[in-house]
């Protein structure tokens, strides 16, 4: 039996992931249907704020999903600003030709590398091997990989 320390402990270790934070952003924005909008937020290591900002100069409206031209400005966009230093479209598939869910793509690429696994409706964004959304450990099919490189700063 866990004490509430434990419990309290967790909680807070729930709520400090990036995917919570992100999503604090989006309920301050009073928004919904907006798991791009956080994917693409968590992926770039950017504020939720300027993401969403971006998405709605492109052309995305509140409390509506993101058509995937729309991804692609704003992912361009940010190249354009020096906020990444690239992405690109990969379509992975097992050996067999079968289709990865949210429960294993994680382990198909380097943990270093940054990217956003779409379903066909859904989008999560994938930091050090791990699914920043609440699709983790599922079995949703995932059909594209936009995977982003960060610009490496100087210290």
């Amino acid at each position: 039996m866990s004490t509430l320390g434990e419990i309290m402990k967790e909680e807070d270790q729930r709520n400090n992931t990036l995917y919570a934070k992100a999503k604090l952003g989006s309920s301050m924005h009073n928004e919904r249907n907006d798991c791009v909008v956080v994917a693409v937020s968590i992926a770039a290591n950017q504020p939720y704020d300027y993401i969403h900002r971006l998405f709605q100069k492109y052309g995305r409206k509140a409390r509506c999903g993101t058509s995937d031209h729309i991804t692609r400005k704003v992912l361009s966009q940010l190249a354009k600003r020096r906020k990444i230093s690239k992405w690109s479209v990969d379509r992975p598939k097992k050996p067999g030709g079968g289709k990865f869910t949210m429960k294993t793509i994680a382990d198909q690429y380097p943990r270093s590398q940054r990217f956003m696994a779409f379903t066909s409706d859904h989008a999560a964004a994938v930091v050090d091997s791990k699914v920043e959304d609440w699709t983790e450990n599922r079995n949703h099919r995932v059909v594209r990989v936009y995977k982003i490189n960060l610009i490496k700063r100087r210290k």
